[in-house]
């Protein structure tokens, strides 16, 4: 991500922020790209399950992302790959 790009990120995430996680439509734009190559690297039986389930994370926690002083296309990743790595373990099986 460029640093026009940086700065749409940190727009979108104080503007989902704002809304108390209701107004996703920058995010969606900004960051499903990201979302979806995370979850294609995760090999995940699902995709489009666990990038909905990687928005509602990002939606509930989207509080938290300026306090941890990280730019937010680096936040949302970490996110979504803290969902993407519980759901990959959850679809292991046991042999």
């Amino acid at each position: 991500m460029g640093p026009r790009s940086a700065e749409e990120g940190q727009a979108a995430l104080l503007a989902l922020r704002r809304s108390r996680g209701s107004d996703v439509q920058a995010s969606l734009r900004l960051f499903l790209p990201l979302l979806f190559a995370l979850a294609q690297r995760h090999q995940l039986p699902d995709p489009e399950e666990a990038v909905h389930l990687a928005l509602q994370d990002i939606c509930t926690f989207c509080a938290c992302w300026e306090k941890s002083g990280l730019p937010a296309h680096v936040w949302v990743a970490g996110i979504a790959r803290q969902r993407f790595k519980t759901l990959g373990s959850s679809t292991l099986t046991v042999s």
